[in-house]
């Protein structure tokens, strides 16, 4: 076999993968970034004031969890509705914020769909690990609001701001 025939077959393996993997990157905890309770009020606060576009709070736990209290505006997020081959949703991705946060610094799901959001492509992706406990032992307004699923990433729930 040829130099150049070789060369053209391990081209178009590589070209195979890349299209198959698409932007999709392998993440690792260290890629997470984690914000304080403060700096998630501050980005909360700013949203209520009306910057557009400042942050979205993403809450991965199960609806029944999430409608018992939640960050007001959060929207309620599985995992599974992000999938690994996802791309980038522009109705997601105009937050200059993306918080995660789920019951505390133990919840498995929230680092998940952290990670997931990173590996998807999303900048600027934060865990906010104090989760609802930590927000809610502070004082900080908590929801009760029922907030349907939403059928598409990116659908606000009923309680989200109008305009972030």
């Amino acid at each position: 076999m040829s130099v150049a025939r070789c060369l053209g077959y391990v081209c178009a393996a590589l070209a195979f993968s890349l299209a198959v993997s698409g932007c999709n990157r392998e993440t690792r905890d260290t890629d997470i970034r984690i914000i304080s309770v403060s700096e998630a009020k501050n980005l909360f606060d700013r949203a209520n004031r009306g910057e557009p576009g400042i942050a979205l709070f993403l809450d991965p736990r199960p609806a029944a969890e999430f409608n018992t209290g939640h960050i007001p505006g959060a929207r309620n997020f599985t995992l599974a509705q992000i999938k690994p081959t996802a791309r980038v949703d522009p109705r997601i991705d105009r937050f200059k914020n993306l918080v995660v946060y789920g019951d505390n610094p133990a919840s498995a799901t929230a680092r998940g769909l952290t990670k997931r959001l990173i590996a998807v492509g999303y900048d600027d992706v934060r865990f906010f690990a104090g989760g609802i406990e930590e927000w809610s032992g502070r004082g900080y307004p908590v929801s009760t609001v029922p907030t349907p699923e939403p059928e598409e990433p990116g659908r606000p729930g009923q309680d989200a701001p109008a305009s972030p």
